[in-house]
């Protein structure tokens, strides 16, 4: 049977999101085959998840999408365009491992067709060098996060991050931090921030697609969507790499066939994606 925990909001996402999930996905009824889904890391979730895996039991993160159009997110979210907004689904971690996942591009070229997403800045990629002259943008994951995965704080984790750039180079680090009401970063664009980049250092953050299709390289950690096109070495940080082409679409397509929007989730088209990607849930 299918397990959905709840968050105690009413304006919380999750209940559209699960509504969807339980009516597009088949009907289990073996409790020994319980699946869980946990929306994000919110409230007591990360609690959850670990009761989860104590019992060995199979569990998903279900979440905002890797490619799609923004949700309104303060102060109540909302979905601005239903046919536009994806939603992720992630066996056993906040990001997919995408090694997991077919590499149809259909769904992609669909997303890229419609410009929704990344798939506008892909469309213009350039191959281009390396900002030898660029600064270091620092963009960490919510302290949330970092709790979860690190246990620690978010400040303990960028002075960890910032020790370990200075162990390296020299170069100037910037720092930007999730945008949230009222702080320095609302209403801006990480896209102006990377403009001039040299690198992008972050965990877990989303922030790494925007930077790969702006050329810029990353490093981040190796549960990250996007890690195989990085390092999570610090040491290798006067050394990297430029962002190819061909191997950033690879990573897109990939991403396009772990996300749906709800009407997909709804009609089970996400139920029959991820199950040629996972093989029925082995």
């Amino acid at each position: 049977m299918y397990r959905f925990h709840k968050i105690n909001w009413p304006h919380c996402l999750s209940h559209k999101v699960y509504d969807v999930i339980e009516k597009g996905h088949p009907k289990r009824w073996l409790k020994q085959n319980a699946i869980r889904f946990f929306w994000g890391l919110g409230a007591d979730i990360p609690q959850a998840i670990e009761r989860a895996q104590s019992k060995d039991q199979e569990w998903w993160i279900v979440d905002i999408g890797y490619i799609t159009e923004d949700i309104k997110r303060y102060p109540i979210p909302k979905i601005l365009d239903r046919d536009k907004t994806y939603f992720r689904f992630s066996k056993y971690g906040l990001h997919n491992d995408l090694a997991h996942i077919i590499n149809d591009r259909t769904r992609f070229d669909e997303l890229t067709e419609k410009e929704i997403g990344h798939t506008k800045l892909f469309k213009n990629f350039i191959e281009k060098p390396i900002n030898e002259d660029g600064y270091i943008l620092l963009a960490p994951s919510s302290t949330t996060v970092c709790k979860h995965l690190y246990n620690m704080s978010q400040d303990q984790w960028i002075n960890i991050a910032i020790n370990e750039i200075r162990k390296y180079t020299d170069r100037e680090i910037r720092f930007r931090n999730k945008p949230r009401p009222n702080n320095e970063w609302w209403n801006t664009d990480i896209k102006d921030d990377l403009k001039d980049a040299y690198c992008l250092v972050t965990n877990m953050s989303l922030s790494t697609i925007d930077a790969l299709c702006l050329g810029v390289p990353i490093i981040c950690d190796d549960r990250n969507v996007c890690s195989t096109l990085g390092t999570s070495d610090f040491s290798s940080i006067n050394n990297l790499q430029t962002v190819d082409k061909e191997q950033l679409e690879k990573i897109l397509i990939r991403m396009a066939n772990c996300q749906f929007t709800l009407r997909e989730i709804k009609h089970g088209k996400a139920n029959k994606v991820l199950s040629q990607s996972y093989n029925n849930g082995n």
